[in-house]
Protein backbone atom coordinates (compact mmCIF):
# COMPACT_ATOMS: atom_id res chain seq x y z
CA UNK A 1 0.00 0.00 0.00
CA UNK A 2 3.12 2.48 0.81
CA UNK A 3 4.90 1.67 -2.91
CA UNK A 4 1.40 2.53 -4.06
CA UNK A 5 0.37 5.77 -2.47
CA UNK A 6 3.86 6.90 -3.29
CA UNK A 7 3.57 6.40 -7.25
CA UNK A 8 0.09 8.35 -6.83
CA UNK A 9 1.55 11.14 -5.12
CA UNK A 10 4.84 11.15 -7.22
CA UNK A 11 3.96 14.65 -8.92
CA UNK A 12 1.68 16.02 -6.32
CA UNK A 13 2.05 19.12 -3.82
CA UNK A 14 -0.30 19.10 -1.05
CA UNK A 15 -0.68 21.91 1.59
CA UNK A 16 -2.22 20.73 4.42
CA UNK A 17 -2.48 17.66 6.58
CA UNK A 18 -5.15 15.06 7.09
CA UNK A 19 -6.61 13.85 10.19
CA UNK A 20 -7.43 10.47 10.84
CA UNK A 21 -10.21 10.02 14.03
CA UNK A 22 -9.54 5.87 14.54
CA UNK A 23 -12.49 5.91 16.96
CA UNK A 24 -10.59 4.24 19.53
CA UNK A 25 -10.19 0.64 17.32
CA UNK A 26 -7.52 -1.15 15.82
CA UNK A 27 -7.75 0.90 13.03
CA UNK A 28 -5.10 3.43 15.07
CA UNK A 29 -2.56 0.93 15.04
CA UNK A 30 -2.49 -0.09 11.86
CA UNK A 31 -2.10 3.38 10.38
CA UNK A 32 0.54 4.01 13.09
CA UNK A 33 2.24 1.32 11.40
CA UNK A 34 1.80 2.83 8.12
CA UNK A 35 2.64 5.87 8.33
CA UNK A 36 6.75 4.68 9.48
CA UNK A 37 6.04 3.84 5.59
CA UNK A 38 4.59 6.76 3.79
CA UNK A 39 6.75 9.91 2.56
CA UNK A 40 6.04 13.05 4.78
CA UNK A 41 4.52 16.57 3.15
CA UNK A 42 8.09 17.63 2.69
CA UNK A 43 9.18 14.39 1.03
CA UNK A 44 5.87 14.68 -0.91
CA UNK A 45 3.62 12.73 0.48
CA UNK A 46 1.51 14.33 3.23
CA UNK A 47 1.33 14.08 6.97
CA UNK A 48 -0.94 12.30 8.49
CA UNK A 49 -2.62 13.09 12.25
CA UNK A 50 -4.06 10.09 14.15
CA UNK A 51 -6.63 11.14 16.96
CA UNK A 52 -8.34 8.46 19.51
CA UNK A 53 -6.29 5.89 19.02
CA UNK A 54 -6.42 4.68 22.25
CA UNK A 55 -7.12 0.48 22.34
CA UNK A 56 -5.95 0.24 25.94
CA UNK A 57 -9.59 0.69 27.23
CA UNK A 58 -12.30 -1.55 25.29
CA UNK A 59 -15.44 0.66 26.47
CA UNK A 60 -13.79 3.84 24.95
CA UNK A 61 -14.56 2.00 21.24
CA UNK A 62 -16.47 4.65 18.93
CA UNK A 63 -16.79 7.51 21.83
CA UNK A 64 -16.46 10.39 21.21
CA UNK A 65 -16.10 10.30 17.04
CA UNK A 66 -16.47 13.30 14.99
Amino acid sequence: MADAFKIAMKHKKTRAHVVVDCANGVGGQKLRELVKYLPSAAQGGVDIKIVNDNTSKPELLNEDVS
